[in-house]
């Protein structure tokens, strides 16, 4: 699932970028497909939810900034030659840190990648610091040096195999000293989206019920743990196991494709 500011100033087109990011496996396809973040309230906000392929999730994921932190949103493409729409399109974060946070996400095993480039200004140092199940999760640095292509250290930060157990992934962004200018601190970063990659689900739970978020149409294999016995359910989603009333309390449920 893929997300990607959205701005009409600077000759911004106020449409979500289009085209690769650094994560994915299904681009041989043709699937490009980016959510639009609108920050024109000040707040950053998803438009959609749908997965790289366009279709609809329904999901209820939401992507957004902390309300009552203002964030600005601008972009480099009236102003100098466009290099990359993705990284020329940035939202703007004068207060560090400025949290960013999924919420809805099915628990389950991520890779998440973050972009953070400031146009082909290339005056900003950006850190991302991710945090899981409230315990940061991992931390990156970044100077921009370029706008072109994707880079680690650069505009361009990957965190693999993220734990997610409470439906909830925040990342704080803070803006640092830019090596490129020691003698000024330019006061603010640049974010220009996120692609969020599920490798595995996790079990949902809910009081006494046990959610297994699966696809539509598929099943979903089950092993009782007590006495080794195997099954499968119908997947719909949600396929709720209810521990008070079901006889097995145990399960391992496996799901072939991840929904984005």
């Amino acid at each position: 699932m893929n997300f990607a500011i959205v701005s009409l100033n600077g000759g911004g087109t106020g449409t979500a970028y289009t085209g690769r990011g650094v994560l994915g496996a299904t681009y041989a396809s043709g699937n490009y497909y980016w959510n639009a973040l609108n920050a024109d309230s000040g707040q950053v906000i998803n438009v959609t939810a749908n997965r790289d392929d366009g279709v609809a999730t329904n999901s209820g994921i939401v992507f957004k900034s902390q309300a009552g932190i203002n964030v600005g949103n601008n972009s480099s493409l009236s102003l100098r030659p466009t290099n990359n729409v993705l990284l020329d399109t940035f939202a703007i974060v004068s207060t560090s840190p400025t949290p960013f946070v999924f919420s809805n996400i099915p628990n389950g095993k991520y890779n998440l990648a973050l972009y953070g480039c400031v146009g082909n200004w290339l005056d900003r140092a950006i850190q991302f610091t991710v945090l899981t199940n409230g315990v940061v999760a991992g931390t990156a640095a970044m100077t921009n040096l370029q706008d072109t292509v994707f880079l680690p250290n650069d505009n361009t930060a990957v965190f693999t195999n993220l734990i997610v157990n409470n439906q909830r992934l925040e990342v704080d962004i803070n803006f640092l000293p830019c090596p490129l200018h020691p003698n000024t601190v330019s006061g603010e970063a640049e974010f220009n989206g996120a692609q969020l990659e599920m490798l595995a689900y996790g079990p949902q739970h809910r009081g006494d019920e046990q959610s297994i978020l699966g696809v539509d149409g598929r099943r979903a294999l089950y092993r009782d743990e007590r006495d080794g016995a195997v099954g499968d359910e119908p997947c719909v989603s949600p396929l709720l196991l209810t521990n008070r009333t079901e006889t097995k309390r145990f399960y391992k449920v496996f799901s072939p494709t991840p929904p984005f």
